[in-house]
C-alpha cells in the first residue's frame, strides 16, 4: 500500500481530483489503473484497491465504484485517519466471485509532507486465519485477533488447523479475555511476546 502512495501517477492523479481536472483518458490516469490491478493481483488476501483523495472522492479503484462520488472513508473519525496507516472494522461484502469478510486496511497518501489521499485496500480475512494458523500455540494457548471495533477477525486455540467460519467464533476471545483479565498485574508487570515471521525473529 505505501508503495502504491508513493507511486507518482497515483499522486498525479489525486492532485488532479482535487483541482477538478482528473482525467481519465489520460496516460498518468492508465499507468495508474495498471498499479491498482497488479497490486490487487500482487497480493493473494487483497480484495480490492481503491485510491480516494482527501476531500473523499474515489479517484480510482479495482472495483467498480463511480468515479468523483463520496466514499464512506468521509464517515471514519479524524483521530483515525491522522493516523499514516489503521485497519478499519471487519465486515461482509459481495464480490464478483461470491461473498467474503474483508477488513479495510487505510494508507495515507502525501505530497510535499502534505496528505492528499488515502490508499484503501479490503484484506481478505483468510489472511488473518493463516496468521493464525501458522502461529505455533502450546496446549492452552489461545490467539485473538480483533479489530479496533473490539469485533473478532480470527480466534482460535491450539490443534484448531482449519480456516472454518468457526475461525472468527466469539467464544475462542471470550475465553481468552478471562485468561487475560485473570493475569495478576502486580505480581506479573512485565512480559513480552516473541514470534518469527520468514525466518526472521
Amino acid at each position: 500500500m505505501l508503495q502504491v502512495a508513493q507511486t507518482k501517477s497515483v499522486q498525479q492523479a489525486v492532485k488532479a481530483s482535487i483541482d477538478g481536472t482528473l482525467d481519465t483518458e489520460s496516460t498518468y490516469y492508465d499507468y495508474m489503473d495498471d498499479v491498482l490491478q497488479e497490486s490487487r493481483e500482487y497480493a493473494e488476501y487483497v480484495v480490492s484497491v481503491s485510491i480516494v483523495d482527501v476531500n473523499y472522492k474515489v479517484v480510482g479503484s479495482t472495483e467498480k465504484f463511480i468515479l468523483q462520488e463520496n466514499s464512506p472513508l468521509r464517515n471514519v473519525s479524524a483521530d483515525i485517519l491522522n493516523q499514516d496507516f489503521y485497519l478499519g472494522r471487519v465486515y461482509t461484502r459481495e464480490f464478483d466471485d461470491g461473498e467474503k469478510r474483508v477488513v479495510l486496511a487505510c494508507q495515507k497518501i502525501y505530497c510535499d509532507e502534505d496528505c492528499i489521499g488515502f490508499v484503501l485496500a479490503e484484506i481478505d480475512t483468510t489472511y488473518f486465519d493463516m496468521l493464525r494458523y501458522h502461529t505455533t500455540l502450546t496446549k492452552n494457548d489461545i490467539i485473538c485477533i480483533k479489530d479496533r471495533f473490539d469485533e473478532v477477525i480470527t480466534a482460535g486455540r491450539f490443534g484448531k488447523k482449519s480456516y472454518s467460519e468457526n475461525a472468527h467464533e466469539v467464544t475462542e476471545c471470550e475465553e481468552y479475555k478471562e485468561k487475560w483479565d485473570a493475569i495478576n498485574r502486580n505480581t506479573n508487570s512485565k512480559g513480552s511476546i516473541r514470534f518469527e515471521a520468514d525466518g526472521v525473529k
